[in-house]
Protein backbone atom coordinates (compact mmCIF):
# COMPACT_ATOMS: atom_id res chain seq x y z
CA UNK A 1 0.00 0.00 0.00
CA UNK A 2 3.26 2.19 0.98
CA UNK A 3 4.18 1.66 -2.85
CA UNK A 4 0.78 2.57 -4.09
CA UNK A 5 0.61 5.64 -2.31
CA UNK A 6 4.42 6.51 -3.41
CA UNK A 7 4.25 5.82 -6.78
CA UNK A 8 0.52 7.85 -7.42
CA UNK A 9 2.17 11.04 -5.55
CA UNK A 10 5.23 10.71 -7.56
CA UNK A 11 3.00 10.32 -10.90
CA UNK A 12 0.63 13.15 -9.47
CA UNK A 13 3.77 15.33 -8.73
CA UNK A 14 5.64 14.68 -12.16
CA UNK A 15 2.44 15.50 -14.09
CA UNK A 16 2.05 18.94 -11.86
CA UNK A 17 5.97 19.76 -12.80
CA UNK A 18 5.66 18.88 -16.49
CA UNK A 19 2.48 21.24 -16.42
CA UNK A 20 4.64 24.16 -14.71
CA UNK A 21 7.48 23.49 -17.10
CA UNK A 22 5.08 23.43 -20.65
CA UNK A 23 3.77 26.65 -18.97
CA UNK A 24 7.44 28.06 -18.35
CA UNK A 25 8.28 26.95 -21.86
CA UNK A 26 5.10 29.07 -23.59
CA UNK A 27 6.16 32.13 -21.38
CA UNK A 28 9.84 31.61 -22.23
CA UNK A 29 8.67 30.98 -26.37
CA UNK A 30 6.06 34.22 -26.12
CA UNK A 31 8.70 36.78 -24.65
CA UNK A 32 11.70 35.63 -26.77
CA UNK A 33 10.48 34.37 -29.79
CA UNK A 34 7.14 36.10 -30.25
CA UNK A 35 5.52 32.90 -30.84
CA UNK A 36 2.28 31.84 -28.98
CA UNK A 37 2.36 27.88 -28.52
CA UNK A 38 -0.69 27.56 -27.46
CA UNK A 39 -2.87 24.68 -29.37
CA UNK A 40 0.14 23.45 -31.30
CA UNK A 41 1.80 19.75 -31.98
CA UNK A 42 5.31 18.63 -31.50
CA UNK A 43 6.40 18.86 -34.66
CA UNK A 44 5.90 23.12 -34.35
CA UNK A 45 7.79 22.58 -31.18
CA UNK A 46 10.76 21.27 -32.88
CA UNK A 47 10.42 23.27 -35.66
CA UNK A 48 10.88 26.33 -33.51
CA UNK A 49 13.32 24.79 -31.28
CA UNK A 50 15.38 23.97 -34.25
CA UNK A 51 15.11 27.30 -36.51
CA UNK A 52 15.72 30.41 -35.81
CA UNK A 53 12.60 31.49 -37.58
CA UNK A 54 9.83 30.51 -39.68
CA UNK A 55 11.41 31.12 -43.22
CA UNK A 56 14.52 29.34 -42.17
CA UNK A 57 12.52 26.29 -41.24
CA UNK A 58 10.35 26.52 -44.44
CA UNK A 59 13.20 26.96 -46.70
CA UNK A 60 15.20 24.16 -45.17
CA UNK A 61 11.78 22.23 -45.97
CA UNK A 62 12.11 23.17 -49.33
CA UNK A 63 15.69 22.14 -49.77
CA UNK A 64 14.82 18.50 -48.37
CA UNK A 65 11.85 18.20 -50.50
CA UNK A 66 9.72 17.56 -47.17
CA UNK A 67 6.84 19.37 -48.72
CA UNK A 68 4.32 17.70 -46.30
CA UNK A 69 6.27 19.79 -43.74
CA UNK A 70 5.83 23.42 -44.41
CA UNK A 71 4.35 25.36 -42.15
CA UNK A 72 2.04 28.57 -43.45
CA UNK A 73 3.49 31.47 -43.47
CA UNK A 74 0.85 33.73 -41.85
CA UNK A 75 1.53 36.01 -38.60
CA UNK A 76 0.13 33.73 -36.19
CA UNK A 77 2.72 30.98 -37.38
CA UNK A 78 5.81 32.81 -37.06
CA UNK A 79 8.76 33.36 -35.09
CA UNK A 80 12.03 35.06 -34.61
CA UNK A 81 14.57 33.95 -31.99
CA UNK A 82 16.96 37.06 -31.09
CA UNK A 83 20.23 35.20 -29.58
CA UNK A 84 20.84 31.58 -30.13
CA UNK A 85 21.34 31.49 -26.40
CA UNK A 86 17.25 31.85 -25.93
CA UNK A 87 16.67 29.11 -28.34
CA UNK A 88 19.12 26.27 -27.03
CA UNK A 89 17.32 27.42 -23.48
CA UNK A 90 13.93 26.84 -25.17
CA UNK A 91 15.26 23.51 -26.31
CA UNK A 92 16.47 22.28 -22.98
CA UNK A 93 13.38 23.29 -21.51
CA UNK A 94 11.44 20.86 -24.62
CA UNK A 95 13.63 17.94 -23.58
CA UNK A 96 13.23 18.10 -19.80
CA UNK A 97 9.59 17.95 -20.66
CA UNK A 98 10.15 15.18 -22.46
CA UNK A 99 12.04 13.92 -20.46
CA UNK A 100 9.20 13.77 -17.90
CA UNK A 101 6.92 12.85 -19.99
CA UNK A 102 8.56 9.57 -20.85
CA UNK A 103 8.91 8.75 -16.69
CA UNK A 104 4.67 8.91 -16.56
CA UNK A 105 4.60 5.55 -18.80
CA UNK A 106 6.86 3.61 -16.75
CA UNK A 107 5.31 4.85 -13.17
CA UNK A 108 1.64 3.32 -14.19
CA UNK A 109 3.69 0.33 -15.36
CA UNK A 110 4.69 -0.31 -12.03
CA UNK A 111 1.63 0.72 -10.24
CA UNK A 112 0.02 -2.86 -12.24
CA UNK A 113 3.19 -4.61 -11.23
CA UNK A 114 2.79 -3.87 -8.32
CA UNK A 115 -0.93 -4.42 -7.87
CA UNK A 116 -0.58 -8.01 -9.81
CA UNK A 117 1.83 -8.90 -7.65
CA UNK A 118 0.22 -7.46 -4.68
CA UNK A 119 -3.06 -9.76 -6.11
CA UNK A 120 -1.16 -13.04 -6.21
CA UNK A 121 0.67 -12.59 -2.63
CA UNK A 122 -2.80 -11.89 -1.19
CA UNK A 123 -4.44 -14.62 -3.05
CA UNK A 124 -1.21 -17.20 -1.89
CA UNK A 125 -2.03 -15.94 1.66
CA UNK A 126 -5.32 -16.60 1.82
CA UNK A 127 -5.12 -19.81 0.53
CA UNK A 128 -2.80 -21.09 2.48
CA UNK A 129 -4.51 -19.72 5.36
CA UNK A 130 -7.32 -21.73 4.47
CA UNK A 131 -5.49 -25.02 4.37
CA UNK A 132 -5.61 -26.84 7.60
CA UNK A 133 -2.29 -27.95 9.12
CA UNK A 134 -2.33 -31.88 9.55
CA UNK A 135 -2.72 -32.20 13.60
CA UNK A 136 -1.43 -35.21 15.46
CA UNK A 137 -2.95 -35.66 18.98
CA UNK A 138 -1.73 -38.06 21.67
CA UNK A 139 -3.95 -39.14 25.06
CA UNK A 140 -3.53 -41.21 28.15
CA UNK A 141 -7.65 -40.92 28.39
CA UNK A 142 -9.83 -42.71 25.95
CA UNK A 143 -12.69 -40.48 24.20
CA UNK A 144 -15.19 -40.90 27.35
CA UNK A 145 -12.18 -39.81 29.80
CA UNK A 146 -11.28 -43.68 31.04
CA UNK A 147 -7.88 -44.30 31.37
CA UNK A 148 -6.27 -45.89 27.84
CA UNK A 149 -4.09 -44.90 25.08
CA UNK A 150 -5.64 -42.56 22.43
CA UNK A 151 -4.17 -41.33 19.29
CA UNK A 152 -6.17 -39.07 16.63
CA UNK A 153 -4.76 -37.91 13.26
CA UNK A 154 -6.11 -35.32 11.31
CA UNK A 155 -5.51 -34.05 7.55
CA UNK A 156 -7.32 -31.17 5.94
CA UNK A 157 -7.94 -30.96 2.48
Amino acid sequence: MAADAMMLLSYAGINLRNNQLENDLETFARANAGIDLSNRNRIFFLAIANFDNLEVYNDYQIRSRNWDNLITDVPENQWNWTEDDDRFRYQNKRERIDKNSNQLPALITLMVANRVISGISAFSKARNQNRQIPEARFSYLNEFGEPGFTASLRFGF
